[in-house]
């Protein structure tokens, strides 16, 4: 989101305007994309605990948790382990990436840890035959072999990393110009996430020629989007008066007392704008300035804590003081266990045509430009009347764009 006020520290003023995913495209700034939503038989119908039961399905029940009757979407991989489903997953990631291009930068999005460790090492030997010993590697934290990864998967000129899974690390503040696939294999509950999410691929690229990216959606993540990336709601109302408040914070361990260092702060000003993330310093201190009164929302992360969202009150000319205390993640809770789960795709389509809201299959799509292409241009003639003539050529391309018809796109994967 561009912003047109003065950052320089005491003059930064309210934004004059937003500018959102679907205005950014139009201008040619952003890349646009292409969903390609799926669904598994397990996920459309839910796992029945009792039908499963008596098809001889295995599942190890820990002696702590209440059995559930069903099981969603929302629940697997954190109440309840499928890996059945995984592999079923990876399997059909695994044949799209070979039809799109096995070698274009992908980050998969999924549950937790465990989860993406698991997607990994699936992904891995799924493109074995490459012959890249770090084909598909799980970027969860930032430090050791991590931190090079992330380095080296950011680097439009670096063949691998090709995969990088993970779970909350590159959601925000990461930016991997060459990504071409975005996958949701996590529920997602917060729009603003699932923005901050697709972002990542939606920088242009000129070494790769990358001008637009997919979105392949496991977990119905997509229907978080907007009509062209704006709220169906009434549009929020800027923030109006003065920016004089501050807070300073000191983000320490709330079991030890001890300072962290190297927190993510973030701090979320209004509907449409957002501070940070910033780092704490080696004292554990995070700043924010040039902030309108009123209720301002702060998150914090921070490596092998739990991460914490606070409302914090700020006053006109007054400076906030806070200390933001993080628990120490708990261990991983034990999940039931599912194996000998038949898992299948049940659903598949390619498109989300932002236009109509629908999604379609290729063949719908094609059919969809067909009939928006004849209600412009009745006959061959006046399609080559107007394509020959660079001024209406460009008029037409963006009537269509309206419509979500993307020649560059529909190009492509009709040659794939």
């Amino acid at each position: 989101m561009p912003d047109t006020s003065d950052s320089r520290p005491g003059n930064r003023k309210a934004p004059a305007y937003t500018y959102s995913l679907g205005q950014g495209i139009n201008d040619g700034f952003l890349a646009t994309y292409k969903v390609h939503k799926v669904r598994t038989s397990v996920d459309k119908d839910g796992f029945h605990v009792r039908d499963a039961q008596r098809q001889g399905v295995e599942i190890y029940v820990p002696e702590s948790t209440e059995l559930r009757d069903v099981y969603q979407t929302p629940q697997f991989e954190r109440e309840i382990t499928l890996p059945d489903r995984t592999q079923t997953l990876v399997k059909h990631l695994s044949e799209l990436l070979r039809r799109f291009g096995p070698t274009e930068k992908t980050i998969v999005f999924c549950v937790d840890m465990d989860h993406a460790r698991l997607v990994a090492r699936l992904l891995q030997n799924a493109f074995s035959s490459l012959g890249y010993t770090n084909y598909a590697v799980p970027i969860i934290s930032e430090e050791g072999d991590a931190n090079v990864w992330l380095e080296r998967f950011q680097d439009s000129d670096q063949v691998t990393p090709v995969i990088a899974t993970t779970a909350e690390l590159l959601s925000t503040g990461v930016d991997v110009p060459a990504c071409r696939n975005i996958v949701f294999m996590k529920t997602i509950a917060s729009r603003i996430l699932f923005k901050q999410i697709i972002g990542r691929g939606s920088r242009l690229d000129a070494p790769t020629e990358k001008e637009w990216f997919r979105i392949i959606d496991y977990t119905d993540a997509t229907r978080l989007f907007d009509t062209w990336d704006r709220p169906p709601e009434e549009p929020p109302t800027e923030i109006a008066g003065p920016r004089a408040a501050q807070i300073e914070g000191t983000v320490t361990d709330a079991d030890s007392g001890d300072l962290i260092v190297g927190a993510s702060v973030t701090l979320l000003v209004g509907p449409n704008e957002q501070q940070g993330p910033v780092r704490t310093d080696q004292q554990g201190r995070f700043c924010f300035t040039n902030l309108p009164a009123g209720t301002l929302r702060l998150s914090v992360m921070g490596t092998g804590f739990r991460r914490r969202q606070v409302g914090i009150m700020t006053v006109q000319d007054s400076v906030q003081r806070i200390v933001i205390e993080l628990k120490a993640e708990a261990g991983p809770a034990e999940k039931v266990q599912v194996r000998g789960l038949t898992v299948t795709i049940a659903e598949e389509a390619t498109f989300l045509v932002e236009a109509t809201g629908t999604y379609m299959t290729l063949n719908q799509y094609v059919d969809y430009t067909r009939r928006k292409v004849i209600s412009y241009t009745p006959n061959w003639e006046s399609l080559l009347s107007e394509w020959v003539n660079s001024t209406t050529r460009e008029s037409l391309l963006k009537t269509l764009e309206a419509e979500s018809i993307y020649v560059q796109i529909l190009s492509t994967v009709l040659l794939q």
